[in-house]
C-alpha cells in the first residue's frame, strides 16, 4: 500500500469518526443532574467525578454530561451537590447584591454547539437566607443565539429555600422553555438586587420535556406547558445547525478520500 493510500484511508476513517459524532451529537440530550459531573474549586483543585447525591462542594466551574457551567466574577463559588441535605445534588448560590459573591451564572455546551434548554426546576429564588420568599426576588433568566448578547430575558417566580425532605418548603418550581431557548449558544442568570439565594437542579438540554410533577409549573417565553412538552412550539427541529455542519464536513472529507484512493489505485 502506498503512502498516498494510507493518508486516503487515514482521511476515510477520520471522516467516519467525524460522521458518527455528529450524529450523536444531534440525536442526544442530557439531564443536568449535579450529581456526576466534575467540577473546580477556588484553589484549582478538580473533583471528578463528585458524589452529589451526599456531598457538598464549592465551585468556581462545573462540567457535566457536556454542558460548562461558569460563575463570575473570578473567583466566586456556588455550592453543588447535596447543599438541602435531601441527598439530591443541586446548584446553589447567593448574589453579590445581597452580600453574596454570584453576579452571573452562565451554561453553555462545551463544544460551543447550539443546543435547545426545554426544563429545569427552581428549588430557591428568595430574598431570605434559607427561608421563604418574599415576591421582592428580581432573578432573571437570559437566552443567547450568539453565547455574548441577549436575546431574551425574562424575570423568575419567586420560589421559598429548599427542595422535598431538604428541610425547606418541600417542593420546587418546574420551569417550561419555550421556543426562545432553541438553537441557543448559551444561557444564564442574574440579579438586580431583590434575591439572595438562587438553587436549580435537572436541566434537559437537547432533551424533550417532562410531564409536570407539581401543581404549578410555568413557561418562560411564549407557548403553554403542553407546547413545550411536545414540541410543538419550537422554532428549530434537531439536528442542530452545527450538527448538520459537521455532517456535511465528515460527507466532504470522506468524498475527497475517495477520489485520492481511485486516482492511486
Amino acid at each position: 500500500m502506498t503512502s498516498t493510500q494510507t493518508r486516503g484511508r487515514a482521511q476515510l476513517a477520520a471522516s467516519a469518526a467525524l460522521f458518527t459524532a455528529s450524529l450523536a451529537l444531534a440525536q442526544s440530550g442530557v439531564i443536568v443532574s449535579f450529581n456526576s459531573g466534575a467540577g473546580v474549586q477556588a484553589d484549582s483543585t478538580v473533583v471528578d467525578p463528585i458524589d452529589g447525591a451526599s456531598t457538598q462542594y464549592s465551585f468556581v466551574s462545573y462540567s457535566e454530561g457536556g454542558v460548562d457551567m461558569m460563575v463570575t466574577p473570578s473567583g466566586a463559588t456556588v455550592s453543588v451537590g447535596n447543599y438541602y441535605g435531601a441527598g439530591d445534588g443541586v446548584v446553589h448560590g447567593h448574589w453579590i447584591e445581597e452580600g453574596g459573591n454570584m453576579e452571573t451564572l452562565r451554561f453553555e455546551l462545551a463544544s460551543g454547539e447550539p443546543f435547545d434548554l426545554n426544563y429545569y426546576r427552581l428549588t430557591s429564588n428568595t430574598e431570605i437566607g434559607g427561608g421563604p420568599a418574599t415576591g421582592n426576588e428580581d432573578t432573571y433568566i437570559i437566552a443567547s443565539v450568539d453565547g455574548t448578547t441577549e436575546s431574551f430575558r425574562q424575570k423568575l417566580p419567586s420560589e421559598d429555600w429548599g427542595t422535598v425532605g431538604g428541610g425547606g418548603d418541600g417542593a420546587f418550581r418546574e420551569i417550561y422553555l419555550g421556543p426562545e431557548f432553541d438553537g441557543i449558544r448559551a444561557f444564564w442568570f442574574d440579579s438586580e438586587g431583590g434575591t439572595f439565594c438562587f438553587g436549580m437542579d435537572e436541566f434537559y438540554v437537547n432533551l424533550a420535556a417532562p410531564t409536570p410533577i407539581t401543581d404549578d409549573p410555568i413557561v418562560v417565553g411564549s407557548g403553554t406547558v403542553d407546547d413545550a412538552i411536545s414540541g410543538s412550539s419550537s422554532a428549530r427541529a434537531i439536528p442542530t445547525l452545527g450538527g448538520a455542519f459537521l455532517f456535511l464536513l465528515s460527507a466532504i472529507t470522506g468524498i475527497a478520500g475517495i477520489r485520492v484512493l481511485r486516482k492511486r489505485d
